[in-house]
């Protein structure tokens, strides 16, 4: 069972991971999703992995997020609704609820992507490129102070957190504190820095129902154009050990998007495999 080797003495070591992956057919509502509105069917694969390794001096967490997405619209036209890798791992120092941390963020699109628009005088669909592999994509590194809670959750404070990032041309930043590092191809790579902060958590309500909530905050200061937050959270229901149910509701504020709140309700069937392994020694 998860959690066991937290009982342990202190010269032990304790190893938990958790995976959840499959396949599912989804009922989709988007409100200002990337300035998008619409509802539809559509076909999805995502993945979670959580790991933590408890030694006697220190924690290891460790999360990886895989998700895609596919929608049918138009004239078999194929819109991806949901492209993302991410990963968070953490270094917590010693054995106590709260102590300190250094963090490192991973987040990255896999597939190209594409804006799509109707010629006004040919009718002809126009097809603009504004992303591709790692493009756009970010990477946080951050010091700061860790409480963990319910076995594999966590909630994170990095005080000093530097970023860099890659993005199309097509994303255009004009804020403050932004320095250009680089530029190549249709690629530019930028840095800042500031407060941020992330959460996990992980808890099985029962043998059939679990929640997953991830979530991640970066602040350069109390503007709206300086704040950004992307939150997720998935309930599951087992209707058999491999069907499951899952509804996955997502929020996000991104003042290069939209200065409104962007929200994702999905509603997903699909067959799944779930891993769940635990020792200590």
């Amino acid at each position: 069972m998860v959690g066991q080797g937290f009982a342990a003495a202190d010269t032990s070591q304790s190893v938990m991971s958790k995976l959840i992956g499959g396949i599912s057919f989804s009922m989709l509502n988007q409100s200002n999703w990337q300035g998008v509105y619409f509802n539809s069917y559509s076909f999805a694969t995502d993945a979670d992995y959580n790991f933590t390794k408890t030694r006697t001096l220190s924690r290891d967490l460790l999360t990886l997020k895989l998700e895609l997405g596919f929608t049918r619209i138009l004239d078999s036209l194929w819109y991806k609704h949901a492209d993302q890798l991410s990963g968070q791992y953490i270094f917590k120092m010693g054995r106590k609820k709260t102590s300190q941390t250094a963090t490192c963020l991973l987040n990255a699109k896999l597939l190209n992507s594409f804006n799509y628009s109707v010629h006004p005088h040919t009718g002809k669909k126009i097809k603009n490129k504004t992303g591709s592999f790692f493009n756009p994509s970010t990477f946080e590194s951050g010091y700061g102070i860790g409480y963990t809670f319910l076995k594999q959750s966590i909630v994170n404070f990095s005080l000093a957190t530097a970023r860099l990032r890659i993005l199309h041309d097509t994303e255009i930043l004009v804020q403050d504190g932004i320095i250009n590092v680089t530029h190549f191809g249709h690629n530019q790579v930028v840095f800042d820095y500031g407060f941020s902060l992330q959460y996990n958590i992980l808890h099985d309500l029962s043998k059939l129902i679990s929640f997953n909530s991830t979530g991640k905050m970066f602040l350069k200061g109390v503007d709206n154009n300086k704040v950004e937050m992307d939150i997720s959270q998935k309930w599951i229901l087992k209707i058999t050990k491999n069907l499951h149910m899952k509804t996955d509701v997502k929020l996000v504020y991104a003042p290069l998007i939209s200065h409104k709140m962007q929200m994702r309700n999905e509603l997903m069937f699909g067959f799944y495999l779930d891993q769940t392994k635990g020792n200590s020694k």
